[in-house]
This record gives C-alpha cells, sequence and structure tokens, in this order.
C-alpha cells in the first residue's frame, strides 16, 4: 500500500522507515528498529515477489500493469480472489 500511495518512488530507506515507524515525538529515526539496508531489500523482494523491484535504491513495481493489476476494481463480479486484493484501493491506501 505504501508503493501504490507514493507520488513518487521511494527510497529503500523511506518504505523501511514507513514500514517501522513508532510515535516519535522527535521526528528522529531512534528507536524504530530499522534493518540494513541490504536485509530489508532482500526482505522486501522476498516479501513482494515479482511485483516490486529496486533499482538505484529506489522502489518501483516491476510494470505499470503490476500496480495496474492491484488497484483493478471489478464492481458487481463479486469478491475478488485472493481475498487480499479486495483492499487495494487508492482510498485504503491513503
Amino acid at each position: 500500500k505504501i508503493v501504490l500511495a507514493a507520488a513518487r518512488p521511494l527510497t529503500l530507506r523511506e518504505v523501511n522507515i514507513a514500514l517501522n515507524i513508532l510515535d516519535c515525538h522527535n521526528g528522529s529515526d531512534h528507536g524504530l528498529g530499522l534493518q540494513n539496508v541490504n536485509g530489508f531489500r532482500s526482505w522486501i523482494l522476498d516479501a513482494c515477489k515479482y511485483f516490486l523491484d529496486v533499482y538505484h535504491g529506489r522502489v518501483y513495481f516491476i510494470h505499470q500493469t503490476a500496480k495496474d493489476f492491484l488497484l483493478e476494481n471489478s464492481p458487481g463480479n463479486g469478491p475478488r480472489e485472493p481475498d487480499w486484493l479486495g483492499d487495494l484501493t487508492m482510498a485504503a491506501c491513503h
């Protein structure tokens, strides 16, 4: 959802922070539990399989059709398969 909602390609660090952010009053990343860049890169590529790729330190969809597939809305066609596709809308991402 983070990559879908982003207005621009995010860096690995930005995605890492977005996934780990806690209520930090001073705005620092102290205590977020961030993974090192290489570990996070491996994790995100494994977790998102063939939907995301990392190029020059930024996270992208492998192709526009991957993003379109995730956002595809088929009202009246019943539940989407698999079930997790049902809550991927731009409104839900934001």
